[in-house]
């Protein structure tokens, strides 16, 4: 008998637990809001995985749902009806694995038995530890949740829970719970497998379609980030990628260079998905694009100056410590980094402030972002 051993990230030449994080830390932000329990099967719930199902036959859709309710019950294998091999097998699985982010249980690992279609399964917890963890990372999903206004729409609703994932998260492999949702949302601990998974969780939760990319960065490392329809169009959404490791201590940083971005932007300079498993949503739009949606998107770089002067006037005027602003060419960013930085004209902007306004900013820090041109000012006071 023939069995062999691989992972669902394997499956795809991708093992998810190699991920990396941008190289530039975020601490968990203690949350006022008051405890709201969603159930899972809340009448609102979409499927993370509804898109990715619509590209399955009939019989794959059968043994998807037959392999996520074994899973469910615990069950150590389970057995495909004639016709699959092992590659259809494995797609199954992976599929699963990836997009049931409810199922957070599941290992990755499995033996895959391809002359008796049997896959055994196997479990990251046991069934009365992941019973209690489920109802806990509900009850920390329907914080999130529960903080969303009444008739907000789907992007400001993603944009809550994208925030809530990077200031409640830090980026690290070594937790037990770090590939699942529940390490982002509970433990506060997680690589970009559990930070796709937890914006997958509340997406659904409140029926905005979704799914989660496999992939990997231009490094080769293999990397997860997520696909989001916002008001009916595709975006591209990084929450690992939002939340780097700084080399200063700054609990408050938030960025949002990957929020709801088009595969223009990103695929094949940054991100390099997998498209073997099914088509990808095409993600062409730009208008819900943060930096369009808040007027910090900027053509020149004298335009970008004015506006990074105003965005650090009002963070710091409202006692907030983050400012951002992005160009929509090389040109005028390589512009605007010269002068600002190079030529002491950020330094001016900081003074001109302070005298006129009378805010208190004593040094600022300067992150870039060479890929998106964006440059993200974090304010001391």
């Amino acid at each position: 008998m023939k069995k062999r051993f691989i992972s669902a990230a394997a499956a795809l030449a991708l093992y998810l637990t190699a991920c990396t994080p941008v190289n530039e830390d975020v601490a968990a932000a203690e949350s006022g809001e008051s405890d709201v329990y969603i159930s899972p099967e809340a009448e609102n719930t979409a499927s993370a995985g509804s898109y990715v199902r619509s590209f399955l036959t009939e019989e794959e859709k059968q043994a998807y749902d037959s392999l996520v309710e074994a899973v469910n019950n615990y069950e150590p294998l389970i057995i495909f009806p004639e016709g699959f091999d092992e590659a259809a097998m494995k797609k199954i699985f992976t599929l699963v694995y990836t997009q049931e982010n409810r199922i957070f249980w599941l290992d990755s690992k499995f033996y895959c038995d391809g002359e008796t279609r049997t896959i055994n399964l196997f479990y990251r917890y046991n069934k009365d530890e992941a019973g209690e963890m489920r109802a806990v990372l509900d009850l920390a999903a329907g914080k999130i949740l529960g903080s969303v206004p009444e008739g907000s729409s789907d992007y400001e609703k993603i944009l809550i829970f994208h925030d809530a994932i990077v200031l409640g998260c830090d980026f690290s492999k070594e937790g037990k719970y770090s590939n699942t949702a529940y390490g982002a949302l509970v433990d506060g601990s997680a690589q970009c497998e559990g930070y796709a998974f937890a914006l997958s969780y509340l997406c659904s939760s409140a029926g905005i379609e979704n799914y989660v990319v496999q992939g990997s960065s231009k490094e080769g490392a293999s990397h997860a980030w997520n696909k989001v329809l916002a008001n009916g169009k595709w975006y591209n959404t990084d929450c690992t990628w939002d939340d780097p490791i700084l080399k200063y201590e700054n609990p408050d940083y938030l960025r949002h260079d990957y929020f709801l971005v088009s595969d223009a932007e990103i695929n094949g300079r940054t991100h390099f998905p997998d498209e073997s498993l099914f088509p990808p949503a095409e993600c062409t739009a730009s208008d819900r694009n943060y930096f369009i949606k808040n007027g910090l998107m900027f053509i020149t770089p004298e335009e970008g100056e004015k506006g990074l002067s105003e965005a650090v006037r009002l963070a710091a005027s409202a006692g907030k410590t983050e400012a951002e602003i992005r160009f929509d060419n090389k040109e005028a960013y390589d512009a605007a980094n010269e002068h600002l930085f190079a030529e002491d004209g950020f330094k001016k902007i900081i003074e001109d402030l302070n005298g006129n306004y009378g805010l208190k900013i004593k040094s600022a820090h300067k992150t870039v972002n060479d890929s998106m041109y964006i440059i993200h000012i974090s304010l001391v006071f």
